[in-house]
């Protein structure tokens, strides 16, 4: 069965029980479904079979026809084109979000590019660099330490906590 539908991409049985490539599947689960005949198109999406779509007769015996294959067929490439657009749109969410990521950070780099060529006081410069630094990175806490150049012993220059989410 599976050779079958991975080779043609589909596999239509008028008789489940007699015909080789259901006869396995047939005595596993068919049977005890009252399955006769089964069509079963692939779901493809770049040359891969992401799903299956099974139709079944249930004791109702008639060759499948023509404009039933056809049927089957065109709702498995819809949906593949639906499986195919949703990995797409789901790369360009996340292209879009990195964009707007990489927007705030490069509006933060240039602000801090202002800050370290002003006339501000140094430390009050480090502070208003962290924080701005933090939001760009999103993160909740950050800090900045300074070290004596003459001690060795650090000193914190700022702590930057994002004020909290309210819960909804």
């Amino acid at each position: 069965y599976w050779e079958a539908l991975q080779r043609d991409r589909r596999v239509v049985v008028d008789d489940a029980e007699s015909d080789p490539r259901t006869q396995k599947l047939y005595a596993e689960r068919l049977h005890h479904l009252g399955c006769v005949a089964i069509l079963d198109v692939a779901i493809q999406s770049r040359k891969e079979i992401v799903g299956i779509f099974s139709f079944h007769l249930i004791e109702l015996r008639r060759p499948w026809t023509a404009e039933d294959e056809l049927l089957v067929r065109a709702v498995a490439n819809l949906v593949a084109l639906t499986f195919e657009r949703s990995g797409r749109l789901g790369a360009e969410r996340a292209v879009l979000a990195q964009a707007s990521r990489l927007t705030v950070q490069n509006a933060a780099l240039v602000e801090i590019t202002h800050l370290l060529g002003g006339e501000m006081d140094f430390d009050l410069s480090l502070r208003r660099i962290n924080d701005i630094s933090a939001m760009a990175l999103d993160l909740t806490a950050s800090s900045i330490w300074r070290l004596d150049e003459n001690s060795g012993i650090s000193r914190l220059v700022d702590q930057y906590h994002a004020p909290k989410k309210a819960h909804r």
